[in-house]
């Protein structure tokens, strides 16, 4: 293997209420690392490839504004592909998808209060005699 490639996706899935998915995909981060590793080498634990990768804020590519849904009407997930580029003629080659979790940031709400001069007046109970078959009306004529 000689080149490992690293995407960041956001999969938006929108479902229309008769059942019929449209899917977008949009691409946050793409960078291509050169490894050099010999056919048939395992590369378990200490052996493993790490990547950095750093995601740059920008008017396109800001995630810190995105959050994971997952409604019934919108579906939003987010992946970390790592694809390797040892495909046999025009054939990709093997890919991986990780899915990412993204939370919102929370939000903090003030809570509403009462005006200092505010003197609420309690009503009292009225019992209404309600029947459990009320006259059929006719509207319409």
């Amino acid at each position: 293997m000689k080149r490992v490639k690293i995407e960041v996706h956001q999969v938006l899935t929108m479902i229309s209420d008769r059942g019929v998915r449209n899917v977008r995909e949009k691409k946050y981060f793409e960078k291509e690392f050169k490894v050099s590793v010999p056919a048939r080498q395992r590369l378990m634990a200490e052996q493993a490839l790490n990547f950095e990768i750093h995601l740059k804020k920008g008017k396109k590519s800001d995630l810190s504004k995105c959050s994971t849904t997952y409604g019934k009407i919108i579906r939003c997930d987010y992946q970390v592909r790592v694809l390797t580029g040892f495909g046999v003629f025009c054939s990709p080659g093997p890919r991986v998808d990780m899915p990412v979790l993204i939370y919102p940031h929370e939000i903090e709400v003030p809570q509403a209060s009462a005006p200092e001069e505010w003197d609420p007046v309690k009503m009292s109970t009225v019992d209404l005699d309600i029947q459990n078959n009320p006259p059929q009306q006719d509207y319409y004529n």
